[in-house]
């Protein structure tokens, strides 16, 4: 009873924050409280909990229960944050509607159920392409042509999102999945897994509209963008992955071969897109995109010894980086521009920015020993060959440097 608790807290939750949308007040109350029940309800499903839908059998689970937990509190966090900086329109709800369809997509026992069910949920992201007109901070270009050429974009990512998820649960329903041959559904399965996670996850080559979200979505909307919903197709991905795609043969090596370029690339070119901007929010989106990077990195091991690391990281890349979009609300709101060079002195003025910083760093990068730490650590030794276990190392670096910088600029002089 606990599952069918939280789907239907969700469902009722999304319709009513749209009914009452233009309401201001009472769409904000609808966001808060529908988000802080489900947060409750999540913390109590656990393994005994089941329901029948029709023909399809859902089975919860107490890590499909810690991450619906985890979603839907730090998308409280944002909504409660919101309110004293720029309210994130429109993204209770399509929270509220994308972590109901997640619980969907995690707890049904048929994959092609599961991955349908993903693919629906990711469709609720066009909901944040509708910018308020009293933005906290104003941008130079029309907001309306904005608006128009970020739903399109939107569209576009969520085109090739469920077109690949859906060749994915059609790769997972062959009769012969347990085959050791080289099925070409099985290799284009796998690629789409990839895809759909690469490109809602704004991976290099498709970082494009992840970089231009901050003028063309609602605020804060990357959380649900960039972390939530990779997140989610990541541990779909890796509930069905390690079986049904570890077949070998040149053309499942081929694809498995482009998933680390795109993984090593956006490793490395992520983290060099966060240092070479000035915007808040744009340093922001580069970051998540580059730890976005482990998550395809598990997938390409193909291998059950990589569940424990990535259930783990996953839960700390949705904690952490939402933590971090929250982050850039506070600042933006609290010096009235997201732009580096005019917030000089920042952690002079407010050190409580800085020690949430530096928490969020701590948690996204840990140290050695610490569990992050090692799961980060296993996924690149797993998902890469031996010898380029060294851009672990190369990547935190690198981190750790547009981090430091965000903190020198705090240190300097105020301007």
């Amino acid at each position: 009873m606990v599952l069918a608790a939280y789907l239907v807290l969700c469902g009722a939750g999304f319709l009513l924050g749209l009914l009452v949308r233009p309401s201001g007040g009472r769409a904000r109350l609808v966001s808060i409280f529908g988000l802080a029940a489900a947060f409750g309800v999540a913390l109590l499903l656990g393994n005994s909990d089941s329901i029948m839908v029709g023909d399809v059998k859902l089975i919860g689970s107490a890590y499909a229960g810690l991450f619906l937990a985890f979603g839907t509190g730090t998308a409280l966090l944002l909504c409660v944050v919101g309110l004293g900086t720029a309210w994130p329109d429109r993204l209770g709800p399509a929270a509220l509607a994308f972590f109901g369809g997640l619980a969907i997509a995690m707890t049904a026992t048929d994959a092609g159920v599961a991955l349908t069910a993903g693919a629906a949920a990711a469709t609720v992201g066009a909901l944040v392409f509708v910018r308020p007109g009293n933005t906290l901070i104003e941008t130079a270009s029309p907001a309306e042509p904005n608006r128009h050429e970020g739903f399109l974009a939107e569209m576009r990512t969520i085109g090739l999102a469920v077109g690949a998820l859906l060749v994915a649960a059609v790769a997972v329903l062959r009769p012969a999945w347990t085959s050791d041959r080289d099925d070409t559904i099985f290799v284009l399965g796998l690629l789409g897994l990839g895809i759909a996670i690469a490109v809602r996850g704004g991976a290099i080559p498709f970082h494009g509209p992840a970089a231009r979200l901050r003028t063309r979505a609602t605020p804060m909307a990357s959380a649900l963008l960039l972390v939530w919903m990779p997140a989610g197709l990541g541990v779909l991905a890796l509930s069905w992955s390690a079986l049904a795609f570890h077949v070998g043969g040149e053309a499942m090596n081929a694809v498995v071969l482009v998933l680390q370029a795109i993984a090593v690339a956006t490793l490395l070119l992520g983290a060099v897109g966060a240092m070479i901007h000035d915007d808040l929010e744009e340093i922001a989106a580069y970051s998540i995109v580059q730890d976005g990077a482990f998550v395809l990195l598990a997938l390409t091991a193909r291998s059950d010894a990589v569940a424990e690391p990535a259930r783990l990281w996953l839960l700390v890349f949705v904690a952490a980086k939402t933590g971090l979009v929250a982050w850039v609300a506070a600042a933006a709101r609290t010096f009235g521009t997201t732009n580096l060079g005019q917030m000089r002195g920042w952690l002079r003025k407010t050190p409580i920015l800085g020690i949430a910083l530096v928490a969020i760093v701590v948690a996204t990068l840990g140290w050695p020993g610490a569990a992050v730490y090692e799961a980060r650590a296993s996924l690149i030794r797993l998902g890469l060959a031996g010898n380029l276990a060294f851009l672990g190392a190369a990547a935190m670096l690198l981190s750790i440097t547009y981090y430091g910088r965000l903190l020198f600029v705090g240190l300097m002089s105020p301007g």
